[in-house]
């Protein structure tokens, strides 16, 4: 088994994901869901904390290639877990024009798509 996913893949999700769940809670964007309590309020806060505790698996990926064999195993499922979580979250904007083809696919298939000249 090898990592399917790279730090600029979770980069590139977290960014899309960021795009377009940020001004949903931006006071300056007009929304009132920043800091409210109800539960719009709350279920965009936890959406938002989500994807950042996911796209943190990136800094697994840095360090593979140093890593342990035990540890690398250990990389190479939590980054593919990450990945399918944020790669779930990501299909809600599947028609937004910023989606990449990348957003859609599994760890190995982003893997074959990577080892492609």
């Amino acid at each position: 088994m090898s990592l399917h996913v790279t730090a600029d893949h979770f980069r590139r999700i977290e960014s899309f994901l960021e795009a377009r769940l940020n001004p949903l809670v931006d006071a300056t964007a007009g929304s009132t869901h920043g800091l409210a309590d109800d539960d719009t309020a709350r279920a965009l806060r936890a959406l938002r904390t989500l994807v950042g505790r996911e796209a943190a698996a990136a800094a697994l990926s840095e360090d593979y290639e140093q890593a342990e064999a035990d540890s690398r195993r250990i990389s190479e499922t939590m980054t593919d877990a990450s990945w399918r979580v944020l790669v779930g979250v990501a299909q809600q904007w599947k028609d937004h024009p910023d989606f990449l083809p990348e957003f859609a696919m599994d760890p190995y298939q982003l893997a074959a798509s990577t080892e492609r000249p």
